[in-house]
Formats: structure tokens, C-alpha cells, sequence
């Protein structure tokens, strides 16, 4: 099946695992290519509507795959009475994202991956998770008609607080697209000041931090060029 970029970046995100939930499942694709791929061995889609459930029913029906996928549907994990190793919580907002962690904070320490696509809200994402003890072990930045963080994340319990610097940029690899994310956020912030009547100091100091970054990356290529 024709897959979205988002959605195969996400998948390369996901270590082998035993039992894999995917909490927002809609569709049902990313479990059932996931065991296609052999990545996991058994998957459970968790949604809180009955219409994409049955879409997704659907569509493990017709991939013959009825003994190796399960759906549930709940309210994030809440319902969700058996161990995995690993969740996916991707498509939903950066603050939906956090309440189905905290409302089910144990099942979610006791994992051993967390892989999460927030659509909105990645610097309290990274923010909230540090305060909670988890770690983020890798990002990736996808872009897909528009831009998307993907994060890998575990649980160590040691709870930290990030720099706003960290909180806003993470731990992307500072490739072209990122640069091109910069220069996005650049212009969207610029844009949102200047309507300003009376300057918010946060915003600027979120804008020059996307400056600075950009600039450092202005010197980087013109060292390399000399």
C-alpha cells in the first residue's frame, strides 16, 4: 500500500517489538504495515470513535491479518488492560498527546518505547515529557505538504527541566530541511509580531533564538566555503 512520507518516517521510528498500541489509530495502516514489515508481532488500534474503528476493521480484514491486529475502542489508554512494548500516538494535538500520557502514566513508564507525531505544541511536548522522567532519544523532521516532528522517547525517570532553547529545537538533525523549518518559523513569528500592538517578550525571545540559529548556520557555510 502507497504509504505518506509522515507515515513511513514514523514507522522507521519503531524498534522491533512484541506488542506494539497505536493510540489514535484511524485507519489501522500504520499497524498493519508494521506487521507487514515484521517489525512487531502483534498490534492493538486504540480509537475513541467507532467509525474509523470500522475502517480500520476493514482494512486488516482485507489485509487477512484479523489474528495478528486487535482494536479497542477507549479513551487513549485508559481501557487498554494488556502490556506492550511500545506505543504510537501520532496525528493528534501536542496537549491530546500529553492527557492520554498523564491519564495513563504507568502503563506509559513501563514501556519501552514511546513514539509520538504531535501535530501542535512540540516545545510543551518535549517540555512536559522531561518534567515527567522520559528522555528523547531521537527526532526526525518530516516534510510532508507541510512540517511534522516525530519522537522517540523512553522513560528513565529522571525528571529534568529543557532551556527554552531545547524545548523549541530539540534534538533535529540540522539538514537541510531543518534549516528550511528556521526560515518557516522565522516568518511566521515575524509575522505574528509585527501585528502586535504591544510586543509580547516571549515571541521576540523565541524569534531570536530561531535567528540565532539560523545565523550560526549563515557562518557555518561560509567557513566551509573559505
Amino acid at each position: 500500500m502507497a504509504l505518506s512520507l509522515r507515515l513511513e518516517s514514523i514507522i522507521s521510528l519503531i524498534k522491533p517489538a512484541n506488542l506494539l498500541v497505536d493510540i489514535g489509530t484511524d485507519h489501522g495502516l500504520l499497524l498493519i504495515e508494521c506487521v507487514n514489515q515484521n517489525i512487531i508481532s502483534y498490534g492493538i488500534g486504540i480509537d475513541n470513535k467507532k467509525g474509523p474503528l470500522a475502517i480500520a476493521q476493514r482494512n486488516i480484514n482485507n489485509a487477512n491479518l484479523d489474528d495478528r491486529i486487535s482494536l479497542l475502542l477507549s479513551e487513549g489508554a485508559t481501557s487498554l488492560t494488556t502490556k506492550a512494548d511500545t506505543w504510537v500516538i501520532a496525528g493528534l494535538g501536542g496537549e491530546t498527546i500529553l492527557e492520554i500520557i498523564e491519564q495513563s502514566l504507568d502503563k506509559a513508564q513501563a514501556l519501552k518505547q514511546l513514539v509520538l507525531a504531535p501535530h501542535s505544541k512540540i516545545d510543551l511536548v518535549r517540555k512536559q515529557l522531561a518534567l515527567l522522567g522520559f528522555t528523547i532519544e531521537e527526532e526526525l523532521l518530516v516534510e510532508d505538504d507541510k512540517f511534522y516532528i516525530i519522537l522517540s522517547v523512553h522513560y528513565d525517570g529522571l525528571s529534568k527541566e529543557l532551556s527554552l532553547r531545547d524545548q523549541l529545537l530539540g534534538k533535529l538533525p540540522k539538514d537541510a530541511t531543518y534549516y528550511k523549518y528556521i526560515i518557516d518559523l522565522i516568518n511566521k513569528l515575524s509575522d505574528i509580531i509585527e501585528k502586535q500592538s504591544i510586543p509580547n517578550k516571549y515571541y521576540q525571545e523565541v524569534l531570536e533564538i530561531f535567528n540565532q540559529e539560523f545565523y550560526s548556520n549563515q557562518q557555518d557555510q561560509k567557513g566551509l566555503e573559505n
